[in-house]
């Protein structure tokens, strides 16, 4: 229990940046659908999913690899890797300014269009810039300081804050106007927090622990590479297929369905750092088989509650020109939910050093939503809900599989029963869902949501979660009433 305490805290600090950075996002969101058609929102995912692609090719595994080995190394060698997770940005840098000025001929490729050359150049100069906030950001969760990270994170947020309002709201700059907020925050906190760790930096390259950090970030590349693709491919898929507009459409609902990383986003960030350190506690596979059924339970209510309150929520954040995104919301929710689930049942494959393993997975998964778009989008002609059903599918096919590798090259004693409860009930609350969206009447649609949801936390209490925690809670609210 201390160990899940410790994991519940960091978490928590960590959530604080991911809540103000959703609350804001969530601010913005009717901003940006008001200011920005949905073919150019199409533009804004397209550019960022494809230069995260890029950055992923140029950080070459880098970052994983210092993870692994940061905890079991001296004070002196972490010093060493600190300089070394600086070699992405240096990679990046000249083919960044290089894809620059041949923005013209990749937005006429890409998008039949040479008007979003701007917002191209200005994404790939970002490129490097974002590559080394992100590695100070990650250097910063290593060291533990949770509290810097969040601060950071805050100010960064804020400069990204005052850049939209600025470029966007006022001098009305759209997707261009959105790139260049990231480039200006990244530029300004990335050369802050380098100045904050040049103490936790020495300037020279150890070839056997370079060896160590690419042996082990290396064989991650191919498996990142089928994830991103398990994850991203289909929006280029669709562009071709459907258009930009509905590319916009789907960017969208992907977006309301990223609302659960409120729940989700603070303990994957927490996740990595908290179970390599707690590699050789003992007890430590029991405590992570709780913490899997926790998540599982908490994620079952945050998927239900997307699920039944979507077409509110698209409602209030969007305008008329995105509503169609409504059918999409629960589908790709569960996509957000999965990807977490993959982390935290992935961490035998860590443990174990076998980490191109995970290429199975995502292979598995990216072939599977390839041919799920395809047959879904391309033959049935369902549109969109095609990729979107295709991705959870897919996602839930690469997150078994790696749990099944996990299980024989690091067994945890996982209560899987209670786990496939919580995918029932969400998949039943889903189900239930598409029928109350069909009521006209929106007061008794709302009422009868909200009642179905108060019965989906009473079912994950007494059907997912442990026996002890139940009797813990029981405990807690007869002492309540009793002081009352």
């Amino acid at each position: 229990m201390p160990g899940i305490v410790s994991l519940v805290k960091d978490s928590g600090i960590y959530g604080l940046t991911g809540v103000a950075s959703r609350l804001i996002g969530i601010a913005f969101t009717p901003i940006y659908t008001r200011l920005l058609v949905p073919a150019d929102y199409g533009v804004m995912d397209t550019l960022s999913v494809g230069t995260s692609l890029l950055g992923m090719l140029m950080e070459l595994g880098c970052g994983s690899g210092i993870a692994r080995y940061y905890y079991e190394t001296s004070a002196d060698r972490r010093r060493i890797l600190a300089f070394i997770s600086l070699l992405p940005f240096l990679v990046s840098l000249p083919v960044s300014l290089l894809l620059s000025f041949s923005s013209v001929s990749i937005s006429t490729w890409l998008y039949q269009t040479p008007v979003y050359a701007t917002s191209l150049a200005i994404r790939f100069i970002d490129l490097p810039l974002g590559m080394l906030w992100s590695n100070s950001l990650l250097l910063t969760r290593l060291r533990m300081e949770t509290r810097t990270y969040s601060l950071l994170a805050v100010l960064h947020l804020l400069t990204l804050v005052g850049g939209n309002v600025l470029f966007v709201v006022y001098l009305r700059m759209g997707v261009s106007g959105i790139f260049l907020s990231s480039l200006i925050a990244n530029a300004l906190w990335s050369m802050l927090s380098w100045f904050r760790l040049r103490h936790a930096i020495y300037p020279s390259i150890s070839l056997p622990l370079v060896r160590s950090v690419f042996a082990y970030g290396l064989p991650i590349v191919p498996a990142s590479l089928l994830r991103w693709a398990q994850r991203y491919l289909d929006r280029f898929l669709l562009l071709a297929m459907v258009g930009l507009a509905q590319v916009g459409i789907y960017g969208f609902a992907f977006r309301v369905g990223s609302l659960i990383t409120l729940f989700t986003g603070p303990l994957e960030l927490a996740w990595t750092p908290f179970a390599l350190s707690t590699l050789a506690k003992p007890g430590h596979k029991q405590m992570f088989a709780r913490i899997l059924t926790y998540y599982a339970g908490f994620a079952c209510l945050a998927i239900s509650f997307l699920n039944l309150f979507a077409e509110g929520a698209v409602r209030l954040l969007a305008a008329s020109s995105y509503w169609s995104a409504t059918p999409l919301v629960g589908p790709l929710t569960a996509v957000v939910a999965l990807d977490t689930g993959f982390v935290l049942v992935g961490i035998g494959v860590n443990a174990a050093k076998k980490t191109y393993l995970n290429l199975i997975a995502f292979a598995l998964g990216t072939i599977t939503d390839v041919a799920g778009v395809l047959f879904l989008t391309g033959i049935m002609r369902i549109g969109v809900l095609g990729a979107a059903v295709a991705w959870m599918i897919a996602s839930l096919l690469s997150t078994a599989t790696v749990l099944a590798i996990s299980q024989r090259v690091y067994p945890i004693p996982y209560d899987l029963p209670r786990v496939a409860r919580a995918l029932a009930l969400a998949a039943l609350v889903w189900a239930v869902a598409q029928f109350l969206n069909g009521i006209e009447y929106q007061i008794i649609r709302l009422v009868l949501s909200a009642t179905l949801w108060l019965g989906c936390l009473v079912a994950v209490y007494l059907w997912v979660f442990p026996r002890d925690i139940n009797k813990q809670v029981i405990s807690y609210i007869s002492n309540f009433l009793r002081r009352g």
